[in-house]
């Protein structure tokens, strides 16, 4: 019993390490990509703003 408890601790181990690195990836992803989408409506709004300001 004692080599089948190691092994199956090794792939839960393995499975749950995999997970959390999968998680810590995929939050960096979904970061830069709002960051980059807040940059972009950021910009846009500048130029709105620009916009109007001629206007008056």
């Amino acid at each position: 019993m004692g080599t089948i408890d190691c092994i199956y601790v090794g792939i839960v181990g393995v499975f749950s390490l995999g997970c959390i690195v999968y998680g810590i990836r995929l939050i960096i992803k979904t970061r830069k990509e709002n960051i980059k989408q807040y940059n972009d409506r950021k910009e846009k709004r500048k130029i709105e703003f620009g916009n109007y300001g001629t206007k008056h």
